[in-house]
């Protein structure tokens, strides 16, 4: 399920979106990566999937932007919520 819900920032939330090689290996002649991250700031709109939306909500450090998800959110947050 990949469906974005749009949230609204309560916090400054820094979120990793991917990783990219440093171009340095480690002892073993692998890539080592950093990870890439978004900065959101307070009050600012984003969108996450449900899952992330449920956790950011759970967290407190989010809301819902449009009435319409609170209750898809709802169930998201209670089946993710049993599956942790």
């Amino acid at each position: 399920m990949n469906e974005k819900i749009t949230l609204i920032a309560t916090s400054q939330i820094v979120r990793a979106v991917g990783y990219e090689t440093t171009g340095q290996t480690d002892a073993n002649g692998n890539l080592k990566y950093q990870p890439i991250s978004e900065t959101i700031a307070n009050g600012s709109t984003f969108e996450a999937t449900a899952e992330e939306a449920a956790e950011y909500s759970r967290l407190g450090c989010a809301v819902l932007a449009d009435s319409a998800d609170a209750a898809f959110l709802a169930d998201m947050r209670s089946i993710y919520g049993r599956v942790k």
